[in-house]
């Protein structure tokens, strides 16, 4: 799979936090990331190409959703909530669901609102 097979497309934006989906054509399971702590903030509008794996995941023909935070706020955003919601409301229903990201116990809290099949972390 490349780069120019797969879709992207926001689905959440607020000053905190993104959500962007990297719909893969002919996929059987979607993996949600968190991408971990930043370098440095990112103010403004998200590109559409962030996302912790993303490219691993094209190349893999696996939907990534991938939630993305605007600066180093170690997921205390009051801005989640609404975030996991928009998440929910774009699962494939006809694919496996999976978690996968960098802070772990991020992806645990987080993967317990959403119907997920298990997650790829590894402690």
């Amino acid at each position: 799979m490349t780069e120019h097979n797969a879709a992207s497309r926001l689905l959440f934006e607020t000053e905190d936090v993104a959500v962007i989906m990297v719909a893969v054509p002919g996929s059987r399971q979607t993996v949600i990331t968190f991408t971990p702590r930043l370098p440095s903030p990112r103010p403004g509008h998200i590109t559409g190409l962030e996302g912790f794996g993303r490219a691993f995941f094209i190349k893999e023909s696996i939907t990534g959703i991938h939630v993305v935070p605007k600066w180093n706020h170690w997921w205390q955003s009051p801005d989640m909530p609404a975030a996991l919601e928009s998440i929910q409301r774009h699962l494939p229903r006809d694919q496996e669901i999976w978690t996968g990201s960098m802070p772990f116990p991020v992806e645990i809290d987080f993967s317990t609102n959403m119907i997920c099949g298990g997650t790829t972390a590894r402690h």
